[in-house]
């Protein structure tokens, strides 16, 4: 099987792929051999970069057939997407969570173990709400961390 890909889509596939290899990287402490395969995979489609006149977005490494995005893609990359993403992740994975601890305070853990799917989201989305507004308006000015003295 081939895949053919145009001079405007090859720099749309090398977002894609620089999405993906930060998504597998960013937070890796030990790799792994499917990020091996990956890696191997984007080297392969980076590779290209000369037949698709795109040598402003992929640089050739040090060692032969390695290949890396350039600094221009990858400010790119993280300027209209992996930002944008991650701010509106973290609001919500923040929300999630404390919805989700204070339902459970509610509740104890094995009344909202027990309960059915629905219930359990219907309640936490619920809870969500107060801080969902919260943060639209105040953003973090408001949060207080009550640290622990105990070790």
């Amino acid at each position: 099987m081939k895949i053919n890909f145009t001079k405007k889509e090859y720099p749309l596939l090398l977002e894609m792929i620089t999405m993906a290899n930060w998504m597998l990287h960013s937070r890796c402490i030990d790799e792994d051999s499917r990020q091996k395969e990956h890696d191997t995979l984007r080297n392969k489609i980076l590779s290209h970069y000369k037949e698709f006149a795109a040598e402003d977005l992929v640089e050739a490494g040090e060692e032969p057939d390695e290949y890396y995005e350039s600094n221009k893609l990858m400010d790119h990359v993280h300027r209209n997407f992996i930002s944008s993403y991650d701010e509106e992740t973290f609001w919500d994975e923040l929300t999630d969570r404390l919805a989700m601890r204070d339902v459970v305070r509610t509740l104890g853990e094995d009344q909202y173990v027990a309960l059915d799917g629905i219930d359990r989201i219907t309640k936490v989305e619920d809870a969500k709400k107060p801080y969902s507004n919260e943060f639209e308006r105040h953003g973090l000015e408001n949060v207080i961390i009550k640290l622990s003295t105990e070790k």
